[in-house]
């Protein structure tokens, strides 16, 4: 279980770090599973007290980790928005990796859309309407790129997802927004995505301001499988 540590290009503590992190990720330690006390801590790792409350300190501040006062350290369920900070850059290596995120869009976004069209609001709208057109005059004016359209497309779908009156689903938006980030500056510039991309919003954008939950839901899914039919072709 614990290994003793020894300090080389890390420090101690660090080392403690990892090693716990570790055996939380792959499931060796289970979230409500009661850590040894402090000093037994010390003898299995064969460090000082002040390297285990550091790694202890460390691990409790990025939610692997609780100390509840009188009753020891316990672990915590994972946090979510911190594991995908940590993958998001592995994530987008492959043709592959960038198909399954856009399936996990479909998943997601094509029922955001219906939600939006039924809750969201003038100014909701207002925001989204501004980021269409921000997108279009950067396409229109050729001064579109992976950065600069990939970051106004972004914020209309995160617009959109605050639209939808669902915190549980803006949550799960924020935290894989450098995902989505980094996998929309791959597929925009693909041939032919910045119009297409732009066209799509809007399309989506009239069926939200319409009220219509189906044809925002039908909207968004075209939109995604044009993205999904430009990656297969890329391959």
């Amino acid at each position: 279980m614990f290994k003793p540590v020894t300090e080389n290009h890390l420090c101690l503590s660090d080392k403690i770090v990892e090693q716990i992190k570790a055996m939380i990720i792959s499931g060796e330690l289970k979230p409500g599973d009661k850590l040894p006390s402090e000093s037994e801590l010390c003898d299995l790792f064969k460090v000082s007290r002040t390297s285990i409350r550091e790694a202890v300190k460390i691990l409790s501040g990025v939610g692997f980790l609780k100390i509840r006062r009188g009753l020891g350290i316990f672990v915590e369920e994972l946090d979510v928005s911190y594991l995908i900070n940590q993958i998001s850059p592995i994530l987008v290596q492959r043709e592959d990796d960038l198909l399954d995120i856009v399936r996990v869009r479909k998943l997601l976004e094509t029922h955001a859309a219906a939600w939006a069209a039924e809750n969201a609001t003038l100014s909701d709208i207002g925001e989204m309407e501004a980021a269409v057109n921000r997108s279009n005059d950067l396409v229109q004016s050729g001064l579109a790129d992976g950065i600069n359209l990939s970051e106004e497309n972004l914020k209309f779908h995160m617009i959109l997802a605050k639209s939808t009156g669902s915190k549980v689903l803006y949550r799960i938006m924020q935290s894989l927004w450098d995902i989505l980030a980094q996998a929309r500056q791959v597929t925009v510039e693909l041939p032919g995505r910045k119009e297409q991309s732009v066209e799509g919003h809007k399309k989506i954008l009239e069926a939200i301001k319409s009220k219509n939950p189906e044809v925002a839901q039908q909207a968004m899914l075209y939109h995604l499988e044009a993205i999904e039919a430009v990656v297969r072709k890329s391959d």
